[in-house]
C-alpha cells in the first residue's frame, strides 16, 4: 500500500483513530488499522466527496448509558447515520453514494469472539435503513486488516495483516 501512496506525493493523508469518523471535501488518503472493528468508506461520485469511520462495537443502544466518552463514531449503527447525515448535508444524493464494509475480524487467538460478527451485520444492517446495499465488502477471518481509502475516487486498498 505504501507504494500507492508514493504515486500520490501531494495527496492529503489522515489516519483513523477508533471511534472517528470524517467526510472529506478535499482529496484524502485515509489509512486505519481494524481487528474486530469495522469501517464503512462512503463515495459520492456526483460530489467527489467521500465519508470513512473506525467503529468499535455494533449498537449505540447496547452500550450508550454506560459510555461516560460516547460518541457516534464508537457505535456501527450511529456511525452510519452520523456519516450519511453529514454527507447529504454536504450535498450528496443518496442515489450517488456507495458504501463499502470492512474488518469484523475474530481476532482473540484462544476463542471465537462474536464482535466482529455483530459489528459486520450491525453495519449492513444500518446501510440497509439508510437504503444501501454494500458495494463491496472484505469482512471476517482472523487476521486484522491494514485499510487505505481515496476520499475522491472511491478506491479502498485492503492488505491483511499477519500473525493477528
Amino acid at each position: 500500500m505504501m507504494n500507492i501512496l508514493l504515486e500520490h506525493p501531494d495527496l492529503r493523508r489522515h489516519f483513523l483513530q477508533i471511534s472517528e469518523g470524517c467526510v472529506f471535501t478535499q482529496p484524502t488518503a485515509v489509512s486505519t488499522v481494524l481487528g474486530s472493528c469495522v469501517s464503512v468508506t462512503f463515495f459520492c461520485r456526483s460530489t467527489r466527496i467521500g465519508g470513512v469511520f473506525h467503529a468499535l462495537l455494533p449498537e449505540s443502544s447496547l452500550y450508550r448509558e454506560r459510555d461516560k466518552e460516547y460518541t457516534p463514531y464508537r457505535y456501527v449503527d450511529t456511525a452510519v447515520e452520523k456519516i450519511v447525515q453529514r454527507m447529504k448535508v454536504l450535498g450528496a444524493r443518496s442515489m450517488d453514494i456507495e458504501a463499502k464494509v470492512f474488518g469484523g475480524a475474530s481476532t482473540l487467538q484462544n476463542g471465537v469472539s462474536e464482535v466482529g460478527r455483530n459489528n459486520v451485520a450491525s453495519a449492513l444492517a444500518a446501510l440497509e435503513r439508510e437504503g444501501f446495499v454494500a458495494a463491496a465488502s472484505d469482512v471476517g477471518g482472523t487476521v486484522g486488516r491494514r485499510l487505505l481509502f481515496f476520499t475522491h475516487t472511491g478506491d479502498v486498498y485492503i492488505r491483511r495483516t499477519k500473525g493477528s
